[in-house]
């Protein structure tokens, strides 16, 4: 049904003219009702509507009768092309001497602002989701660093559940510490002073996960601007890398290890050709002087070429022994060979191998009864023998070999007053191959430090040092005893 289009003329003549003046421009559509409810004044700005007499009626019967105007009321009315529209009615008493005598009601068409609030909304609401599902943090602040919005995955990872949580707070209300939260305002600031946008930036950060308690994002930074250009914030994102920056570190200790392995091999295979060369050449000599002169050498000159070449045996034999240990890498399969080992017979076997001059050198000292240890013969016997080793090759003095036994644990100490060791080589003399600056001419490869130092570790002992150039060096060794050892 129509809106009334034949006026009553019953109450015409009695409107204020100025009033109709004023609807008659008004941009809106309007129309002026009797308390009997017919139209006697519509402007010509309300189109023809269906329905929209039936739905206006129960908002003005409410003004009729409670006296008072209504304000938006949205209604959908029906144009005769069956087109809907949305209407936004404000109706208000017609008042003439101070009684009521109908209404008035303004009709606005709204339809096309619902529509673009519609697809507004459709299109917040999109952009939220693809923030939702977006592998990155997601946020951005006001110039006052306070949280206008994040994506739900910052919310969490900063300690709250939802975002709305979060927004109207600042990095101090969330689970960072408060120097973490000083640090990222710091950068903050930085991009809002800069106008200047920071792209890509690693950071480590505390992480409940990982097992060390850290992790690495990646992190971006830029300037927020409104649509009239105004910088309003910053916006910014991250992205968990942690698992990308395990797996880069991974790779490269595993490059560095195989670049290590192969300058190792490369020396090991130079030190090898190098060690044997001389000793081989050594008995070649002998040997061959002997087989040739055998029946006219005389016997001193005869002992001095068999000591040489017993000498030089038993050199390569060590070096034999030692490169056998460095290729040892199975230190489980090691516990099959752990046996009760008695330290003082131990020092005193090695004692017995070395040369009378040697053995003249050396002042061993046994403080107390020494309890067995669970240990592997030939490694400790290769530890005891590299530390009076090289004892004798850098000191030309008295070597001090004492043992002790504390706390359950057996204590061997070597004491030379060669010459030392100098102070920016100490940290490396464990290594494979390190030799000292100051060795000279005297012979060795390197590895005899090092094999001490593993066979400890094997044993689950500790070795310490001290040593000052030119004043000699002290090694304390401190391995478990046999009692110790079951009671672990």
């Amino acid at each position: 049904m129509e809106i009334i289009q034949k006026k009553s003329s019953l109450t015409a003549n009695n409107m204020d003219s100025s009033l109709t003046s004023f609807l008659q421009h008004h941009p809106d559509g309007a129309y002026i009702k009797n308390l009997a409810g017919d139209i006697i004044f519509q402007n010509h700005n309300l189109p023809i509507f269906t329905d929209l007499a039936a739905q206006a009626e129960s908002v003005e019967e409410k003004v009729r009768t409670a006296d008072t105007a209504v304000a938006n009321v949205e209604i959908n009315a029906k144009k005769e092309n069956g087109t809907t529209h949305t209407l936004s009615m404000t109706c208000t008493p017609w008042m003439q001497d101070n009684r009521i005598s109908g209404t008035i009601s303004q009709f606005r068409d709204i339809t096309e602002e619902r529509a673009k609030e519609i697809a507004l909304a459709e299109s917040t609401n999109l952009m939220q989701l693809v923030l939702e599902h977006l592998p990155v943090r997601v946020f951005w602040k006001n110039q006052d660093l306070v949280y206008m919005g994040m994506n739900t995955v910052f919310a969490n990872d900063m300690g709250f559940e939802r975002p709305d949580q979060l927004i109207g707070h600042d990095d101090y209300h969330t689970n960072m510490t408060h120097e973490e939260a000083d640090i990222c305002r710091a950068d903050d600031f930085y991009v809002l002073e800069s106008r200047e946008g920071r792209y890509g930036a690693e950071e480590v950060i505390r992480s409940e996960e990982a097992d060390d308690g850290i992790s690495w994002i990646r992190v971006s930074k830029v300037p927020l601007h409104n649509a009239a250009g105004s910088m309003i914030g910053v916006l910014g994102m991250y992205e968990d890398v942690g698992q990308q920056k395990r797996a880069q570190i991974e790779l490269e200790t595993a490059l560095h290890r195989e670049r290590e392995l192969n300058e190792l091999k490369t020396r090991f295979i130079s030190m090898v050709s190098h060690e044997y060369r001389n000793p081989l050449a050594i008995i070649q000599i002998n040997a061959e002087t002997l087989l040739k002169l055998d029946q006219h050498i005389k016997p001193e000159m005869k002992e001095k070429q068999l000591k040489s070449i017993l000498h030089t045996t038993k050199r390569m034999t060590q070096l034999m022994e030692n490169t056998l240990f460095i290729g040892r890498e199975d230190l489980q399969e090691l516990s099959k060979e752990y046996v009760a080992v008695n330290m003082e017979i131990l020092v005193n076997n090695v004692l017995q191998e070395l040369t009378p001059q040697d053995q003249s050198r050396i002042n061993f000292n046994i403080k107390q009864n020494q309890q067995p240890i669970i240990g592997i013969p030939p490694h400790l016997t290769q530890l005891v023998h590299n530390l009076i080793s090289n004892a004798l090759k850098y000191s030309s003095d008295v070597i001090q070999i004492t043992l002790d036994s504390h706390d359950s644990n057996c204590l061997l100490t070597v004491t030379d007053q060669g010459i030392g060791i100098p102070t920016e080589d100490q940290p490396h003399i464990f290594d494979s191959f390190f030799r000292s600056q100051n060795v000279g001419q005297v012979e060795g490869n390197g590895l005899g430090l090092y094999i001490v130092k593993r066979a400890v570790t094997i044993h689950n002992g500790q070795i310490n040092f001290k040593s000052t150039p030119t004043d000699g060096t002290r090694f304390d060794i401190t391995l478990p005893t046999r009692q110790k050892k079951l009671n672990q």
